[in-house]
């Protein structure tokens, strides 16, 4: 059945462990709770769409192994569309060890693997995938899969007329030609600054790369903020929005939450700086549980964060 959004992007099997020490001291540090899930930018950002009432679609890579359950199983559990995921024996399933403290700030490290490694047959999938997208269909993609998966993508998708909403990682691999392609990017501060080619240590700087990429080709720039806000940058003007003040929990996979609430808003023609309020309102919500798509909110609490994020923006 056709799908009005479609997540081309990472698929992960997600290790998670909460931590007390310092992960910086070294050594073998102690585990309060270890956690196994599935992840992954493109998984996550599907799932978020399909739990919103989103018909959505799953485009991406897993191997043949054990690993591909873990990180498919909840998917295929909501009904989401997973006739884009394409499996290969030459390389295992993405793997990614997530350490959470007690912030909240992870620290995630990714063995790409099967997210890298796309054939012909695994192109083919892409470029059927969007063609077969309903009518104005939105197409998401991060960029820690391979870039030739990209490339196709983002010629299918400029061909059909089709918006596409970009996660800004990994920030390395955004190249200019892609920027002129997008309509929306939804990169942190670190990512941004790797896309732009500045090293970020202000707000000013934040602001100032925001602006660049807008004036890049990017219709609508989010800068995701550490605090859980963001920038949003349009035709050189740029405007800060608050997340209001939650407690942190664990912020996997906010960001990915962010990238699906912009797309879904647009997708239901919110402008952009609604768009970029519920972004805000997504990540807000998903810092506030354990987990990534564990955390990620139906309908209602979302509108409803949104309005509270909303209330706290400065009218025009």
């Amino acid at each position: 059945m056709p799908s009005s959004f479609l997540s081309l992007g990472s698929i992960n099997a997600d290790f998670q462990f909460e931590v007390s020490a310092d992960l910086s001291e070294g050594g073998t540090l102690p585990a309060k709770t270890f956690l196994q899930r599935a992840g992954g930018k493109g998984a996550n950002r599907a799932l978020f769409a399909q739990k919103l009432g989103i018909g959505a679609t799953l485009i991406g890579r897993v191997g043949d192994d054990h690993f591909a359950g873990q990180a498919l199983q909840p998917l295929r559990q909501t009904g989401l569309d997973l006739s884009g995921v394409s499996v290969t024996a030459e390389s295992p399933t993405a793997i990614a060890m997530i350490a959470v403290p007690e912030n909240g700030d992870k620290t995630i490290l990714l063995a790409s693997n099967a997210n890298r490694d796309w054939d012909d047959s695994s192109l083919d999938l892409v470029r059927q995938a969007i063609k077969q997208a309903e009518a104005g269909a939105v197409l998401t993609i991060d960029f820690e899969i391979s870039p030739e998966a990209v490339e196709i993508a983002l010629q299918a998708a400029t061909q059909r007329q089709m918006r596409i909403i970009a996660d800004g990682s990994f920030g390395k691999d955004v190249k200019p030609e892609h920027l002129r392609r997008l309509h929306a990017i939804a990169p942190n501060v670190q990512e941004a600054g790797a896309i732009a080619g500045i090293e970020i240590s202000s707000d000013t700087d934040s602001e100032r790369v925001a602006r660049m990429l807008a004036e890049s080709g990017v219709e609508i720039v989010c800068v995701k903020l550490s605090d859980g806000g963001c920038l949003l940058a349009t035709a050189g003007a740029v405007e800060r929005i608050n997340s209001p003040p939650v407690e942190v929990v664990d912020k996997t996979g906010a960001g990915d939450a962010f990238t699906a609430a912009v797309a879904i808003a647009l997708l239901e023609g919110h402008s952009p700086r609604d768009a970029a309020i519920y972004g805000v309102a997504a990540s807000t919500l998903a810092v506030s549980g354990k987990g990534s798509q564990e955390a990620y909110p139906n309908r209602s609490e979302l509108d409803q964060m949104a309005r509270r994020v909303a209330d706290g923006v400065p009218a025009r």
